[in-house]
């Protein structure tokens, strides 16, 4: 071993106890997985068993027990040093919460760094969502999503950031929410994924400065244009998260970005029209303008002024289905396209 490969494996044993707890905090046990049994449940990395790529490629692994498990080859060169990989272990090492992706094990041999995660039979947030950009389907089978589903999605991933946010001891912002790196299982809990790129904040700080190339365009909160970075940039992403499970639009598809469709459609007092054509009635009109003008408190153009994701998660526990009160000008969204002149009609916003 060497470089980066003895840090992942101090890391990686130094969690794994007995009783499941380091320095007070509860923490995964991790598998230690021997080479050729990796090689043996993904056919030797076939091509075929491929499910994704990123900083590596991510096989399907089936384990002599028959097991499903995602396989995560990381790419060599991510082997010298990488401070992504370390960042990503270290909390993946340390993160525990039903709507984050569980590391269950690990390979360091032949050279390789190998990294196992519980399977997610249900893909990835965009592919149920979106289609390719040519308008082919992402996914050859067709998995519908029923509000019910949409709805408990929503709360989960507000779940999971917010026990990032809150919840886990630390402050850490994930700084890439976005459907790609939303998994779900079989039973379609959502699963917050990729933490190459996050990082802890510390909590007597407002900001922190940040390299504004983080993070994915269309998500990014408007702030980072000037380097400023706080867990209100995670709010905003969730906002557009928010509207594109309901809408089933992608945000980058939109000419001026989903934003300004869903203040149009407000202004127009058509706001519904908004919901994805495959959501079938009944379904709760109530409980889906409550959900836009969740997304629409998340993405205020000031930071300050956005909720934070305890706040929100009230909001999307509470029984009520009564719209929220929202900043009647559009001028506080004035960053992502509208013209700050335009009015929102405020009897719009609070119909019922």
């Amino acid at each position: 071993m060497d470089g980066i490969e003895v840090f992942i494996a101090i890391l990686l044993l130094s969690f794994i106890t007995v009783n499941g707890k380091a320095n007070g905090r509860e923490v995964q046990i991790f598998e230690i997985f021997d080479f050729e049994r990796i090689v043996a449940a993904t056919d030797d990395f076939s091509d075929i068993n491929i499910i994704g790529r990123g900083r590596g490629a991510v096989y399907k692994g089936v384990l002599e027990n028959g097991e499903e498990i995602a396989v995560k080859r990381v790419s060599r060169s991510m082997h010298n040093g990488n401070e992504q990989l370390k960042n990503e272990l270290n909390l993946l090492a340390r993160l525990k919460h039903k709507n984050l992706v569980k590391l269950t094990g690990f390979c360091i041999q032949h050279q390789e760094i190998i990294l196992c995660f519980e399977f997610m039979q249900n893909h990835s947030l965009d592919q149920l969502l979106f289609e390719n950009y040519d308008g082919t389907r992402i996914l050859e089978e067709e998995i519908e999503l029923n509000w019910g589903q949409r709805s408990r999605l929503i709360q989960g991933i507000s779940s999971g950031l917010l026990y990032l946010h809150e919840d886990n001891g630390d402050t850490i912002i994930h700084r890439d929410v976005k459907p790609a790196n939303i998994l779900l299982d079989r039973n379609m809990v959502p699963k917050i994924s990729d933490f190459g790129i996050s990082r802890p904040f510390e909590e007597d700080r407002s900001f922190f400065t940040t390299d504004t190339s983080r993070g994915t365009i269309g998500y990014m909160a408007p702030e980072l244009q000037s380097g400023m970075m706080s867990p209100k940039a995670d709010v905003y992403s969730f906002g557009i998260v928010i509207l594109e499970i309901i809408s089933g639009i992608r945000n980058t598809s939109c000419p001026l970005g989903l934003v300004s469709l869903v203040l149009q459609y407000l202004n127009e007092g058509r706001i519904l029209e908004l919901k994805d054509a495959r959501l079938e009635e009944p379904c709760s009109n109530g409980e889906i303008k409550r959900s836009i003008y969740i997304a629409l408190h998340c993405l205020l153009e000031d930071p300050n002024s956005r909720p934070d994701m305890r706040q929100i998660n009230l909001w999307l526990t509470s029984e009520s289905t009564h719209p929220l009160p929202l900043p009647v000008r559009a001028s506080h969204w004035g960053s992502i396209g509208i013209d700050a002149t335009t009015v929102v009609n405020s009897a719009t916003l609070l119909e019922t």
